[in-house]
């Protein structure tokens, strides 16, 4: 499923793989990472990115690098 992000994840989309029980936010706006999470992403959604970073609660953050995609596949192999 898709869906949308606010409050620290305004301008994300959020896309839900329920079968592999991960959901990645990914940034529209350029120079933002992508957060996945395993599970409450709604409850995350509503945080700041420090709060999450500071408390761990993403599964993976993935940096924009040459590597995105590759990183991003693994995590959903």
């Amino acid at each position: 499923f898709k869906a949308y992000g606010n409050a620290g994840f305004s301008g994300y989309i959020v896309f839900g793989f329920e079968d592999k029980g991960l959901f990645i936010l990914e940034s529209v706006y350029t120079n933002n990472a992508t957060y996945v999470f395993s599970n409450n992403w709604e409850e995350f959604s509503k945080l700041s990115k420090a709060e999450i970073l500071n408390n761990q609660y993403q599964e993976a953050r993935v940096i924009h690098t040459t590597e995105w995609e590759a990183n991003v596949e693994k995590l959903l192999a």
